[in-house]
């Protein structure tokens, strides 16, 4: 990818990451986590969404989002992608939940 691939950077704040050369952020956790329970409290849609409004880069949710619902409430919160792992892993047909995830992506940008 060379120098055009994307950078990331840890950073406690938006502006931070961004400073940094971040070509996105990710917030986390979102909902939850059953794969990260210890990881902290839950930041919720509002938060999302602000960070969203706020961010010079785009967001990239993360944490909980176990389901199609969760995944669409957080794009149109305002994330510019969302991240999944646990559900994946978790799931008895993870090609299948991976597929239902994915028609939540597509339904919700639908609606933009």
């Amino acid at each position: 990818m060379g120098d055009q691939a994307p950078a990331g950077a840890r950073s406690p704040g938006l502006g931070g990451a961004a400073a940094a050369g971040a070509d996105a952020v990710t917030l986390s956790p979102i909902f939850s986590s059953v794969s990260k329970p210890g990881y902290g409290p839950a930041l919720g849609l509002e938060t999302l969404a602000e960070s969203a409004r706020r961010s010079p880069v785009p967001i990239i949710a993360l944490g909980g989002i176990a389901d199609g619902g969760r995944l669409r409430a957080c794009l149109e919160a305002g994330a510019a992608a969302v991240a999944v792992m646990g559900v994946i892993m978790r799931a008895a047909d993870p090609a299948a939940t991976m597929a239902d995830l994915t028609q939540a992506a597509c339904s919700s940008l639908v609606s933009r």
